[in-house]
């Protein structure tokens, strides 16, 4: 599935002023075709319909409000002032970055891509591996930047002499098959998920680790959870209990997209122990120069969205 292009929502809009591909096309000196493609790629994209055509024109769905809301806010942080481009330069290097999954998969790929366009010349190998891992290999000097949600208290103070950065927030949901009666609750307490079959990760896991920690957190023992499945990744886990092996507990940038893709319901937890945030991590020297651009350029965009980074945005429609 393609990203979506700026020229992509700008179409959008065009399509919503005028209410026609045809005069949107005709204003943005393009053909009607190319109109109707663009806005295909986002129904593709956002899986759901944008607009319901009739004699009259086209009419916006509920949803695809959502999505111009969504693309106005794109366009008005990018027209605003300070647009985040990466400064062009001929600078020459590479960046060793490893990542956990929900990084690694869904926030560091376009982050990567939009500073190449500018940046050709400065090459990335992107390794995506378990079990905080990342944060090892960064103090071994083996990466140059790391990428990792950070929940337990000794990882924060274990980054407390490294450069560190919080990219945005996740939040953890309960995730079930849509056919199994919890995905009718709008919340769940996380008391009642000892009554049911979990798929879990592989005990010494990052996501594992998490949902220990909530657990403990409400006095609940983790050895005495009713675990029927573990698996190293957490697409993996969500396949699982989309075919009805069990209920689990994941990152919302994951679940979300899952239950998009109808493959799974999400069930929001009714605590306040939920949040996830996601770091992105480095040494305090300066002596690769690559590094510093692409570090100059996340720091900017973080500071451009306020956490609502690009490439997840969708989630929030």
């Amino acid at each position: 599935m393609k990203e979506p292009r700026i020229s992509d929502f700008r179409t959008l809009l065009e399509v919503v002023n005028t209410r026609s591909f045809t005069k949107a096309a005709q204003n943005l000196k393009t053909t009607t075709v190319t109109v109707m493609n663009q806005i295909d790629k986002l129904e593709d994209y956002f899986m759901i319909k944008i607009f319901e055509r009739n004699v009259r024109g086209v009419i916006l769905t509920d949803e695809g409000r959502r999505v111009v809301n969504v693309a106005r806010k794109i366009l008005e942080l990018l027209n605003g002032p300070g647009i985040i481009a990466p400064l062009k330069t001929e600078t020459r290097g590479k960046v060793r970055i490893a990542s956990d999954e929900v990084s690694g998969e869904h926030i560091l790929p376009c982050l990567i891509s939009n500073f190449k366009t500018m940046n050709p010349y400065i090459e990335f190998s992107l390794e995506i591996l378990n079990k905080f891992l990342p944060l090892k290999l960064l103090e071994n000097k083996h990466v140059d930047l790391a990428s990792i949600q950070l929940t337990r208290e000794f990882l924060r103070k274990r980054i407390q002499n490294l450069d560190s950065l919080e990219i945005t927030k996740d939040r953890l949901f309960v995730i079930s098959a849509p056919s199994h009666k919890l995905s009718s609750k709008e919340r769940i307490n996380i008391e009642e998920l000892i009554h049911y079959p979990l798929i879990l990760g592989d005990e010494n896991s990052d996501l594992n680790l998490m949902i220990e920690d909530l657990f403990i957190s409400y006095g609940i023992d983790p050895r005495k959870l009713d675990v029927k499945l573990r698996l190293s990744k957490i697409s993996a886990i969500t396949i699982g209990v989309s075919q009805g092996l069990g209920v689990s507990i994941i990152p919302g940038i994951v679940a979300i997209k899952a239950e998009k893709a109808g493959l799974i319901k999400t069930i929001p937890l009714n605590t306040s122990h939920d949040e996830v945030p996601i770091y992105i991590i480095k040494r305090r020297e300066k002596d690769n120069q690559a590094l510093n651009y692409f570090w100059d350029y996340i720091c900017h965009v973080n500071e451009k969205f306020r956490g609502n980074l690009p490439c997840i945005l969708r989630l929030i429609i």
